[in-house]
């Protein structure tokens, strides 16, 4: 293990600038996160009309978490596109052959980009948590009732991600995997969600985007007249992002160990 993270180290410092990119891309969102707080509520409605993001309710005590964690979701194609380019690196400079060749296993080869997904994953999930109880304010529900919405981004970002390297592995080209992914994930698995809601449970972006609701969305009734029901704890949502999330790596490993490197 020790021997891939300095591999993978070195590799990284020879391309500082994906790094640099995420730490913007981060240092954007803790940004627009902050200034959101005190932001005018855009709507046309006389309930909200002269209300701000926070005296609505979205920054009080446990449901900051909520809020936050769904517009951590906004960022995910941003990060998702450049681990994709990252990842492509091994492909385009025949990396894995030479990690091969040196007496690496397939599998170790596969999964070494993985570290730094994981690592992003658990230090934005943090970043979460942090921003949460920093810039929360009062309010009587329980921290309880939203604490798992930090891990629910993660699974949504990793759902994205896992979909975003089946493609790059099965591709093998940065930019056509890009727009494959950004063409279902935005046109096409949408449009088939929204014509035949019955296949929803079968899709698996459609599944991940409903471990978090819109923290807004109990402010819709003022529009549509309709009652706001609370979600719940999205069970189903969560397993089956799981099993999806699984099911892509396994097809992304099996498509790799096939390829010719």
């Amino acid at each position: 293990m020790r021997a891939i993270i300095s591999n993978e180290w070195i590799k990284l410092k020879g391309h500082p600038v994906y790094p640099i990119l995420i730490l913007v891309v981060m240092g954007l969102f803790i940004l627009v996160v902050s200034q959101l707080k005190n932001a005018p509520f855009m709507g046309s409605s006389q309930d909200v009309e002269g209300q701000t993001f926070a005296s609505l309710g979205l920054f009080d005590k446990g449901t900051i978490l909520q809020t936050i964690s769904y517009m951590a979701g906004f960022f995910k194609y941003i990060m998702v596109i450049l681990f994709m380019h990252y990842v492509s690196l091994d492909y385009r400079y025949k990396m894995h052959r030479k990690q091969v060749m040196e007496g690496w296993s397939r599998p170790t080869t596969f999964f070494s980009k993985y570290l730094w997904i994981i690592a992003f994953v658990i230090i934005q999930t943090i970043i979460l948590y942090i921003m949460g109880f920093l810039l929360s304010g009062a309010g009587d529900k329980s921290w309880s009732d939203y604490l798992s919405n930090p891990i629910f981004w993660a699974l949504e970002f990793l759902a994205l991600m896992t979909v975003g390297l089946f493609f790059l592995h099965l591709t093998k080209k940065s930019g056509l995997s890009m727009i494959i992914l950004l063409i279902y994930a935005v046109i096409a698995e949408p449009i088939v969600a929204f014509r035949i809601p019955e296949i929803k449970a079968i899709l698996p972006l459609a599944q991940s985007r409903l471990l978090i609701e819109a923290p807004f969305q109990k402010y819709v009734g003022f529009f549509t007249g309709e009652a706001y029901v609370p979600p719940g704890f999205p069970m189903q949502a969560t397993i089956t992002t799981l099993l999806f999330i699984v099911a892509f790596t396994a097809f992304s490993w099996w498509r790799f160990s096939k390829t010719d490197l």
